[in-house]
């Protein structure tokens, strides 16, 4: 069996869309309320439960050598598919696809009464580039109306395990998930240019009030090694960077932030430089540096404004003392406020005060 679908480039030759200029609308909701809207109700509205009319029994259906053609050619050498439905117990005895870009086996059980319990594993290898021989093992369990857990487990080219609990039934979204991953490399196979190791990310709570944090050591080309750790919490409005650490060049990098989209997008942080040393890693640029960089701004429909509260930064690039220390303002219209900033490069010194120009 031939099942020919159009291609995507033959349709947008026929279809010819001009471009559209987003401009923000006077009357446009901010993103904040349309969040708040949307966790103000379940995911999953009220339903009753589902009667079919009649009762289906599928004991066995079989198709050998089925090919779909278009963008993305797919032959199917065997497929077996075993299903029922009988008085609303949905049961999915086999689904085995042998394709050329791998296989699948599923089986399952639903029901669409009650409180709607699934039960399905599936089971998957690709075969496609760059993924190629990749495993995926997928386990849906629980229910559609009370708790809903997903399991995903990924080996071969990128070793991950997911884990999942959510309420689709209950208004703001709870949702616990857990990701783990002992090592990430890109790309998949050949030599390795960034590699993430004992990745460890958890989402606790729900979209209107959740906790974030994260763990893992980085590595790879051009990239010094590094320890990152975050620590947040947030909702449907904002979320707060307790702190995001990236431990690297022989010191530390701190961010604490707050970014706000309640009704435009703005954030206030803190940047914190703690003896950082480049000598090792970049021995033709050393530099030994500490410092600090208080900001705050907006951005909304295309503007923007910044403010620079505090800005120091001391130490030295080779062997030249740095000294950096001001304040400064600015935004969209090229408008910039400079009440003093001081600059100093070894004997080279600038000093720059209660400026504004456009």
């Amino acid at each position: 069996m031939l099942i020919a679908l159009p291609k995507v480039a033959d349709v947008a030759q026929k279809e010819v869309v001009e471009p559209k200029i987003e401009k923000p609308q006077p009357d446009e909701k901010p993103l904040g309320e349309t969040l708040k809207d949307l966790f103000a109700k379940p995911v999953m509205p009220e339903m009753t439960d589902v009667h079919l009319p009649l009762n289906l029994n599928i004991e066995s259906f079989r198709g050998e050598q089925l090919r779909v053609t278009g963008d993305t050619d797919l032959t199917v050498r065997t497929m077996l598919l075993k299903v029922s439905s009988i008085d609303g117990n949905m049961k999915l005895d086999t689904l085995d696809i042998d394709a050329n870009q791998g296989t699948v086996k599923a089986s399952g059980t639903a029901q669409l009464a009650n409180n709607w319990p699934v039960d399905i594993t599936l089971n998957s290898t690709l075969n496609i580039d760059p993924l190629k021989g990749e495993k995926i093992k997928l386990k849906v369990g629980g229910a559609l109306r009370e708790q809903l857990e997903v399991g995903v487990n990924l080996s071969g080219p990128m070793d991950v395990a997911l884990r999942a609990q959510t309420r689709l039934a209950e208004a703001g979204l709870p949702l616990n998930l857990e990701v783990v991953s002992q090592r990430i490399a890109w790309p998949f196979t050949g030599n390795t240019q960034f590699q993430a190791d004992d990745l460890k990310l958890k989402l606790s709570g729900k979209m209107t009030d959740y906790t974030l944090s994260m763990r893992t050591a980085v590595k790879g080309q051009d990239i010094p090694p590094a320890t990152i750790t975050l620590d947040a919490k947030g909702n449907e409005r904002q979320i707060n960077l307790d702190k995001l650490t990236v431990a690297a060049l022989e010191g530390k990098t701190e961010l604490k932030a707050l970014v706000d989209w309640q009704q435009a997008f703005s954030w206030r942080g803190e940047l914190t430089l703690n003896d950082i040393n480049t000598a090792k890693e970049i021995p033709d640029w050393p530099a030994k540096l500490n410092g600090v960089m208080k900001t705050k701004g907006s951005l909304y429909g295309g503007t923007w404004q910044m403010d620079v509260p505090e800005l120091k930064l001391t130490g030295n690039v080779k062997q030249n003392n740095v000294n950096v220390n001001g304040t400064l303002k600015g935004n969209s219209y090229m408008q910039w406020t400079i009440p003093g900033l001081h600059l100093a490069l070894g004997p080279k010194q600038r000093r720059c005060q209660r400026r504004a120009w456009r």
